[in-house]
C-alpha cells in the first residue's frame, strides 16, 4: 500500500452488536430498581443480562486481528511540548504546526462546547446561521467536533491540536449515553442530560461508481475488498458502533454461523484488507476511500450524505435498509441518540446566560430544522 499504512501492534477488542450497558440500565429500571437491590444482587443481575445476550447468539467472535493504519504519507513533525490528553492532532485534517499558541485564561470565553463530531454539519449550520446572529453577547467561543473527549477535557482542563494548547473546561458536553454516564459518574454534570437527536442508521460508503460492486455487508468479507474503520483504540466508541451494525445486520440476514465467519474474515485474517484511521474517522474514513487505500467503510448515514453532497464525483452510498433519500435501517443497523448536558464549572454570568440560551433553543425545537436538513431526526418534545 505504498508505505502509507502501518500495522497496529495489537487490537484485541470484544464487540457486542447490542449495547450491553444500555440493556442492563433499561432492565434495571424496569425490574430491579423498585426492589432496592443490594450491590451483590446488582452484580448477579448484570451477569444474567450478559448471559442472556450471549445465549441469544448476539456475541460476535473476538477480534484478534491487526488493522493497517493509514497515515496519509506525511512527515511526523515534532510539537513544542509532549502531547497531553486529549490531543486531536491527526494527519488527514487536524494538523496545526505553525500556530504556536497556549490559552490559559478561560474566563474570556463566553461559551465552550465539547461534542461528538458525528453531527458537526448540523451544529455548524445552526451556530453560524442562527445562534451567533441571535446572541450578540457571544463574542469569544469555540466548540470541538471530535470523537467524544469531554471527560478528558474536563478532568485535564486541556484540548490540544498540533502546537495549539487550550487549557480550558467546556461548559456543555454533547454525546451518546455512555458519555453522559461517564461524566455523571465523575460528578461533572449539572442536571439531567437533554436528548437532542437520533441518527438514521448506517450505510456503506464506497468510491464513485462502486467499482467493487458492493451491495451488502456480506461483500465486505470478500478478499478483493478493503474495509476502512475507525481506530479500535482511540475511537473505540465509533469502532464498536460500526462493528455492531456490521455484525447485527449480517446476523439478522444470514444467521450466526455466516455472520461469525464474515466477522472473522474481516477482522482476524491479517491479510491487509482491514485499514484503520488514527484519530478522527469522520475525516479519515472518506479520505482513505478517496485515495483508494480502501474500497468501503460503514459510516453514519448523515456523514455519508455530507461527504457525497460535498464531493459527488468521489463517493456513492450503499444503503443498509431503505433508499438513499428514505433510509429504513435493517434489523441490526444501529441508531444513536445524542444528548446535551451542562458541565460543572465557574462560569461568568454571561456564560451562564448563553449556556441556558443554547438549551432553550433545543427545548423549543429551534435546532430541529438544522438537524433534519442534515439527515438526522430531532427528538419529539
Amino acid at each position: 500500500m505504498k508505505g502509507r499504512v502501518h500495522f497496529l501492534e495489537s487490537a484485541k477488542v470484544v464487540i457486542y452488536p447490542v449495547n450491553v450497558w444500555k440493556v442492563f440500565c433499561d432492565a434495571y429500571i424496569v425490574v430491579m430498581k423498585p426492589l432496592a437491590p443490594s450491590p451483590l444482587s446488582l452484580i448477579a443481575f448484570f451477569v444474567l443480562v450478559v448471559c442472556c445476550l450471549s445465549a441469544n447468539g448476539q456475541t460476535p467472535p473476538r477480534i484478534t486481528g491487526q488493522p493497517l493504519y493509514f497515515d496519509a504519507g506525511v512527515l511526523n513533525w515534532p510539537t513544542d511540548r509532549e502531547p497531553a490528553a486529549p490531543d486531536l492532532t491527526e494527519a488527514v485534517s487536524n494538523r496545526l504546526f505553525d500556530l504556536h499558541m497556549e490559552v490559559n485564561e478561560c474566563a474570556h470565553f463566553d461559551l465552550i462546547i465539547s461534542t461528538a463530531g458525528n453531527w458537526h454539519p448540523a451544529l455548524t449550520d445552526f451556530w453560524f446561521n442562527r445562534f451567533l446572529r441571535k446572541q450578540k453577547k457571544l463574542q469569544n467561543w469555540y466548540f470541538t467536533t471530535t470523537p467524544p473527549v469531554a471527560l478528558e477535557q474536563v478532568q485535564n482542563a486541556h484540548f490540544g491540536v498540533g502546537n495549539l494548547s487550550v487549557n480550558c473546561v467546556p461548559h456543555i458536553a454533547i454525546g451518546p449515553q455512555p458519555v453522559m454516564d461517564a461524566l455523571a459518574e465523575a460528578g461533572l454534570t449539572e442536571g439531567e442530560p437533554l436528548p437532542l437527536l437520533t441518527t438514521r442508521g448506517d450505510v456503506i460508503l464506497v468510491q464513485r461508481g462502486n467499482p467493487k460492486n458492493i451491495r451488502t455487508v456480506h461483500d465486505l468479507g470478500r478478499k478483493d475488498v478493503r474495509l476502512a474503520t475507525p481506530d479500535p483504540e482511540t475511537e473505540s466508541g465509533s469502532f464498536g458502533h460500526y462493528t455492531r451494525t456490521l455484525y447485527g445486520v449480517a446476523y439478522n440476514a444470514f444467521g450466526k454461523e455466516t455472520s461469525d465467519t464474515l466477522f472473522s474474515k474481516i477482522f482476524n485474517a491479517n491479510d491487509s484488507t482491514w485499514v484503520a484511521g488514527r484519530r478522527i474517522h469522520h475525516r479519515e474514513l472518506p479520505e482513505i476511500i478517496a485515495r483508494g487505500e480502501a474500497d468501503a467503510g460503514i459510516f453514519f448515514y448523515q456523514l455519508a450524505r455530507y461527504v457525497t453532497d460535498l464531493f459527488p464525483d468521489r463517493f456513492d452510498i450503499v444503503p443498509l435498509g431503505g433508499g438513499l433519500n428514505a433510509p429504513d435501517p435493517l434489523q441490526g443497523n444501529e441508531r444513536v441518540t445524542l444528548l446535551a448536558v451542562r458541565l460543572r464549572g465557574d462560569l461568568s454570568e454571561n456564560a451562564l446566560a448563553l449556556r441556558e440560551a443554547f438549551f432553550e433553543e433545543i427545548e423549543k425545537g429551534k435546532l430541529d430544522r438544522y438537524i433534519k436538513r442534515h439527515y438526522m431526526e430531532p427528538i419529539e418534545r
